[in-house]
C-alpha cells in the first residue's frame, strides 16, 4: 500500500482546523460573548486566528497545545499585572532556547497560570476534553 507523500500533511491540517473549529466555538460560548454581536463574535474569531497561526509557527505539535497557547494570550490583559505571573510566563515561553521544549512551558503556564487563576470553568472543562480526545 502506498500513501502519497502529502497524506499524511493533509490529515494533520484537517485536524488543526477541527480543533481551531472547536476552539472558536467553545470562546464564542462563554456568557460573556454568547450576548455580543456578529461583530464582536467576528473579531474574536480572528483574534484566535491570528495567535492561532504564531503558535503554528512555534512547532507546537499537538493541537491541543496550540489551543493552550491560544488562551494564554487571550487571557493575557488579566496576568500580566501580577509580576510573578508575568515573571513566570516570561520564563517558561517567552525565552528561546531553554532546556525544556515549548510546549512543555506551555503546559506549566496553562496549568499553573491561567487555568489556576484565570480561565472561567467552561473553558478548562473544554480543554480537558480536549485532551481525552488524544
Amino acid at each position: 500500500m502506498h500513501l502519497d507523500d502529502g497524506f499524511f500533511e493533509r490529515a494533520e491540517m484537517m485536524r488543526d482546523r477541527s480543533h481551531l473549529s472547536a476552539l472558536k466555538d467553545a470562546v464564542s460560548a462563554v456568557p460573556s460573548l454568547a450576548g455580543a454581536g456578529k461583530d464582536a463574535q467576528a473579531l474574536m474569531a480572528a483574534a484566535i486566528d491570528q495567535i492561532w497561526s504564531e503558535a503554528s509557527a512555534l512547532g507546537l505539535h499537538c493541537p491541543v497545545s496550540t489551543q493552550k497557547y491560544v488562551l494564554i494570550h487571550m487571557t493575557r490583559a488579566r496576568w500580566r499585572n501580577n509580576s510573578t505571573h508575568l515573571a513566570f510566563v516570561a520564563r517558561m515561553i517567552g525565552t528561546p532556547n531553554q532546556n525544556w521544549r515549548m510546549e512543555s512551558g506551555v503546559l506549566a503556564v496553562y496549568q499553573n497560570v491561567v487555568a489556576a487563576h484565570y480561565l472561567i470553568p467552561a473553558l478548562t472543562a473544554f480543554i480537558a476534553k480536549e485532551e481525552l480526545k488524544l
